[in-house]
Protein backbone atom coordinates (compact mmCIF):
# COMPACT_ATOMS: atom_id res chain seq x y z
CA UNK A 1 0.00 0.00 0.00
CA UNK A 2 1.03 3.76 -0.72
CA UNK A 3 1.59 4.56 3.25
CA UNK A 4 3.98 1.56 3.63
CA UNK A 5 5.79 2.70 0.52
CA UNK A 6 6.39 6.24 1.93
CA UNK A 7 7.37 4.98 5.09
CA UNK A 8 9.76 2.67 3.51
CA UNK A 9 11.12 5.83 1.60
CA UNK A 10 11.25 7.76 4.81
CA UNK A 11 13.71 5.12 6.81
CA UNK A 12 15.61 4.92 3.54
CA UNK A 13 16.31 8.94 3.45
CA UNK A 14 16.66 8.36 6.94
CA UNK A 15 19.70 5.97 6.51
CA UNK A 16 21.24 7.59 3.80
CA UNK A 17 21.10 11.19 5.09
CA UNK A 18 22.47 10.66 8.76
CA UNK A 19 26.21 10.53 7.96
CA UNK A 20 25.52 13.71 5.95
CA UNK A 21 23.63 15.38 9.48
CA UNK A 22 26.16 13.79 11.57
CA UNK A 23 29.11 15.98 9.76
CA UNK A 24 27.12 18.73 9.62
CA UNK A 25 26.57 18.70 13.09
CA UNK A 26 30.45 18.30 13.45
CA UNK A 27 30.76 21.60 11.32
CA UNK A 28 27.94 23.38 13.26
CA UNK A 29 28.82 22.82 16.57
CA UNK A 30 32.76 24.32 15.72
CA UNK A 31 31.03 26.63 14.38
CA UNK A 32 29.54 27.42 17.20
CA UNK A 33 31.90 27.56 19.26
CA UNK A 34 34.24 29.76 17.27
CA UNK A 35 31.07 32.35 17.70
CA UNK A 36 30.21 32.71 14.78
CA UNK A 37 26.00 33.18 14.14
CA UNK A 38 23.81 31.55 11.45
CA UNK A 39 21.51 32.57 9.04
CA UNK A 40 18.52 30.86 10.22
CA UNK A 41 18.82 27.51 12.77
CA UNK A 42 18.60 24.64 10.93
CA UNK A 43 19.42 20.36 11.47
CA UNK A 44 20.16 19.68 7.77
CA UNK A 45 23.31 18.99 6.03
CA UNK A 46 23.32 22.42 4.95
CA UNK A 47 24.58 25.33 7.39
CA UNK A 48 24.35 28.50 6.54
CA UNK A 49 26.96 30.21 8.76
CA UNK A 50 27.81 34.06 8.89
CA UNK A 51 31.64 34.39 8.66
CA UNK A 52 34.24 37.79 9.28
CA UNK A 53 35.58 38.22 5.25
CA UNK A 54 38.90 37.73 6.84
CA UNK A 55 38.15 34.34 7.77
CA UNK A 56 36.45 33.39 4.60
CA UNK A 57 39.88 34.11 3.04
CA UNK A 58 41.70 32.13 4.62
CA UNK A 59 38.71 28.84 4.66
CA UNK A 60 39.03 29.35 0.83
CA UNK A 61 42.42 28.78 0.73
CA UNK A 62 41.96 24.65 1.29
CA UNK A 63 37.67 24.17 1.56
CA UNK A 64 34.88 25.06 -1.36
CA UNK A 65 31.65 26.94 0.28
CA UNK A 66 28.74 28.56 -1.24
CA UNK A 67 28.64 32.22 -1.18
CA UNK A 68 24.98 33.39 -0.05
CA UNK A 69 24.74 37.04 0.71
CA UNK A 70 26.60 39.62 2.30
CA UNK A 71 25.39 40.38 5.75
CA UNK A 72 27.55 43.53 6.45
CA UNK A 73 30.38 45.58 5.49
CA UNK A 74 32.96 42.82 7.22
CA UNK A 75 30.69 39.48 7.31
CA UNK A 76 29.23 37.32 4.63
CA UNK A 77 26.73 34.08 4.67
CA UNK A 78 28.27 31.08 3.27
CA UNK A 79 26.50 27.84 2.52
CA UNK A 80 28.47 24.55 3.87
CA UNK A 81 26.76 21.38 2.76
CA UNK A 82 27.51 17.58 3.64
CA UNK A 83 26.36 14.75 1.76
CA UNK A 84 26.54 10.54 2.49
CA UNK A 85 30.00 10.82 0.70
CA UNK A 86 31.68 13.34 3.05
CA UNK A 87 34.77 12.31 4.98
CA UNK A 88 35.08 12.87 8.81
CA UNK A 89 38.72 13.57 8.23
CA UNK A 90 38.14 16.22 5.67
CA UNK A 91 35.36 17.87 8.20
CA UNK A 92 38.21 17.54 10.84
CA UNK A 93 40.51 19.43 8.72
CA UNK A 94 37.93 22.50 8.52
CA UNK A 95 37.40 22.32 11.98
CA UNK A 96 41.10 22.37 12.78
CA UNK A 97 40.69 25.36 10.22
CA UNK A 98 38.70 27.37 11.79
CA UNK A 99 39.63 26.52 15.26
CA UNK A 100 43.57 28.76 14.37
CA UNK A 101 41.59 31.76 12.77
Amino acid sequence: NGVAVRSSNLRLYQEISAHAIAMAEKLREAFTAKGYNYLAPNRTNQIFVIVPDAHLAKISEQFEYSYDQRIDATHSCVRFCTGWATKEENVDALIRCVEKL
